[in-house]
């Protein structure tokens, strides 16, 4: 809120792996942001402003998730200029996926949670086993799209630490993708414990 209200220069803002964006656009096959739950993801728009490349993020949410979601980018950073695909039942949004990435823009999935009636794969994730949605890691690895792991962490004296790690499998499939994008996921939490945001049975170990 106060980044939105004109503070923005007192806070400091570190783009670490800003060159993993440009190489990935300049491969013209689009690309996939793996995140999650973590962080200040909602701060986007103020890094990819930095490089003019806000028009070209999309963030992929639920149902569900669309109007909150969208209400709370509009109230916190202003008219966001990240734009939103939304996962529907008749299956629209592949439509606009793929026009994405023939434009050779970018996805972002919160690839950390899945909802009612998806597909998931079980993983062990900080030691248990865990289920993850199929659908992001599936569409990266059988259109050979180029993927980055990102996440906007909160530090220190006002600064926030822009995070982007590329993918380079050498056998690029579904599992091994989720499998890296977990490893890369467990240095955050290590690293930032306290700003992961699940407030559920996320291991399904409550007694």
């Amino acid at each position: 809120m106060a980044i939105a209200s004109g503070l923005k220069h007192k806070y400091s803002f570190e783009f670490d792996g800003i060159q993993n964006i440009q190489n990935l656009l300049q491969q013209k096959k689009g690309g996939i942001l793996l995140t999650a739950h973590i962080g200040n993801f909602n701060l986007a728009k103020h890094f990819f402003d930095e490089t003019n490349n806000h028009h070209i993020v999309n963030l992929v949410v639920t149902d569900l998730e669309h109007e909150e979601i969208k209400d709370y980018l509009d109230s916190v950073t202003g008219k966001s200029a990240i734009k939103l695909i939304v996962l529907k039942e008749d299956l629209s949004h592949i439509f606009e996926m793929n026009r994405a990435l023939q434009n050779n823009e970018l996805l972002v999935f919160a690839a950390d949670r899945y909802t009612e009636n998806a597909k998931t794969f079980t993983q062990d994730f900080m030691g248990k086993p865990v289920k993850f949605p199929q659908g992001p890691f599936k569409l990266a690895a059988r259109n050979e799209i180029p993927v980055l792991f990102v996440h906007i962490m909160r530090e220190k004296n006002f600064h926030y630490h822009f995070y982007a790690r590329p993918y380079n499998p050498e056998n690029n499939d579904a599992k091994n993708l989720l499998k890296a994008y977990l490893e890369n996921l467990e240095i955050m939490l290590k690293k930032y414990p306290h700003q992961w945001y699940n407030y559920y049975d996320y291991w399904n170990d409550f007694s």
